[in-house]
């Protein structure tokens, strides 16, 4: 069941994104974190990695591969992968190097399910309104 549900920019969808007010409606409305962007790592904090959308020719081994061994390198606790970018041997492949696996951009239902269906527990999506809308539906 996916337990985070992670506003990206906040509740942009009536408000300008990254601002305080967007980051504040989004915790009314019941998301579990906001996600913003910094453009420089901050020593001493715990960090993601996010990986970028793949290329067309790059099959999920070659994701799994090179998202792994990023990770390690960049010392992430996480790997935020796209929801095209997910499968059991990807998501597998990241936990045996002890890393998490997130996933951003899950704006409709068939990613949530399928997010939901992996086991993941925190998805990151634009469409915060419809993702907590699901939530509460599928734990009734």
């Amino acid at each position: 069941m996916i337990t985070e549900i992670v506003a990206h920019r906040g509740a942009h969808e009536k408000l300008p994104e990254n601002t305080l007010a967007a980051f504040q409606q989004a915790a009314v409305m019941g998301a579990d974190m906001v996600e913003l962007a910094l453009s420089e790592r901050c020593p001493g904090l715990a960090s993601d990695l996010l990986y970028p959308p793949s290329e067309p020719w790059k099959t999920l081994d070659i994701v799994a591969y090179e998202a792994k061994h990023l990770g390690r390198l960049a010392r992430a606790r996480a790997v935020h992968l796209h929801h095209g970018q997910l499968s059991e041997q990807v998501v597998a492949s990241l936990y045996a190097f002890s890393l998490e696996t997130h996933v951003w951009g899950v704006n409709d239902v068939s990613a949530l399910q399928l997010c939901r269906d992996l086991g993941l527990k925190r998805v990151c999506t634009d469409q915060l309104t419809m993702a907590l809308d699901w939530r509460s539906e599928a734990a009734a």
